[in-house]
């Protein structure tokens, strides 16, 4: 199993000088795929990226998941080179409903150096400037009812600087454009599982035909979102027009201070 790396450039008046040229390796949609005995084609494309931060948008392992050692043992090389966030997707969600030892999945990422943004934000400093890493937990309820998240209710009022939100779920962008983040990270839709020319993708996770967000950049006022194609398969066990991918981001400012 193979993947590729999609770059893609975001520019924002918003984002502070010293950001510039900031890039960011997402991986989404693992499910449980490690490339490699233990991760090393992964490992190298994310050492090739030279990211300064990497982000974990979610569906790192699968809902009926066993064994998670592979993926977090993959990861650990990673998380030990660049500083590495994580959010949990609705697969994580349902097998924390679903199974007693559901903890000790976040224990091992806790000591592998992966640092869980769980409904809070963090500060990233560069060149003396910051901007804020929000992580967005919804609960899977906003997955089984197709509901939008309130996202002031989980991560507060959104902080006067640029903000980058990992959000597993593209699907609600008009709610993260609402509470204010100028760029949000998603993954879920799989790239669509088919693309069609013109259309884009076929399939969502919720069994609609051609979500509106499925892959690549999609903007709403001040607000981007980059919706990574994935790295893995869970229901779908297939692609077709659609390789995975590693998503490297590099933030472009257009700020005046």
């Amino acid at each position: 199993m193979t993947f590729h790396t999609t770059e893609y450039t975001i520019s924002s008046p918003y984002l502070p000088n010293a950001f510039n040229r900031y890039r960011i390796a997402q991986i989404s949609d693992l499910h449980n795929n490690v490339f490699g005995n233990k991760g090393e084609a992964l490992q190298k494309a994310v050492d090739a990226a030279a990211p300064n931060i990497v982000v974990i948008t979610g569906d790192t392992i699968s809902r009926r998941s066993n064994d998670t050692h592979a993926v977090v043992e993959a990861l650990k090389p990673i998380a030990a080179k660049y500083p590495t966030y994580f959010i949990r997707g609705n697969h994580e969600l349902y097998r924390d409903a679903h199974r007693d030892d559901a903890a000790d999945f976040y224990k091992a990422l806790d000591a592998a150096g992966v640092i869980r943004l769980e409904n809070r934000s963090v500060s990233l400093m560069h060149r003396e400037a910051t901007i804020q890493l929000a992580g967005l937990m919804e609960p899977l309820s906003c997955y089984e009812n197709r509901t939008a998240p309130d996202v002031e209710q989980w991560l507060g009022k959104k902080k006067n600087e640029y903000t980058i939100l990992l959000a597993h779920n593209p699907l609600p962008f008009a709610a993260y454009a609402k509470w204010g983040a100028e760029l949000t990270l998603a993954g879920h839709v799989h790239g669509g599982v088919v693309r069609l020319p013109f259309i884009g993708g076929l399939f969502s996770p919720e069994r609609r035909l051609f979500p509106a967000y499925s892959k690549g950049i999609y903007r709403q006022g001040k607000s981007a979102m980059v919706v990574s194609a994935g790295m893995g398969g869970s229901m779908f066990p297939f692609r077709l027009f659609n390789p995975q991918e590693l998503v490297v981001i590099t933030l472009q400012s257009q700020s005046i201070h």
